[in-house]
């Protein structure tokens, strides 16, 4: 069952981007492509553990279930930047977090 949601969403993927328009940057912040945020939540509960860190509650409630897509989360579609931003920074405005961000020298397009 996974595989086939799995060809599915590469499918659907693969074939929005072949009738997309590239993107092209007209000023510095503009983006210049789309990053596809996804996360396996076994393989989360597993770094957490190799680390050495307190299990989260999503990780302890975890059960072993047929449908093994049901772990997969998708984050969003996210501009990508050319060149990244250092890690402090990147901590500071995007990374993750368990209080408010701290926003500072951004600028949102609508």
């Amino acid at each position: 069952m996974f595989r086939k949601d799995f060809a599915a969403i590469a499918l659907v993927l693969t074939a929005t981007q072949a009738g997309a328009e590239p993107l092209t940057a007209t000023r510095y912040a503009d983006f210049d492509r789309y990053v596809l945020a996804l996360s396996w939540q076994t393989g989360f509960c597993q770094s957490m553990y190799d680390r050495n860190r307190n299990e989260p509650e999503e990780c302890r409630l975890q059960q072993d279930i047929a449908n093994k897509a049901d772990f997969l989360t998708v984050h969003g579609l996210w501009p990508g930047c050319q060149s990244p931003l250092p890690r402090a920074e990147w901590m500071n405005v995007a990374g993750c977090a368990t209080a408010a961000p701290r926003v500072r020298c951004l600028t949102c397009r609508r």
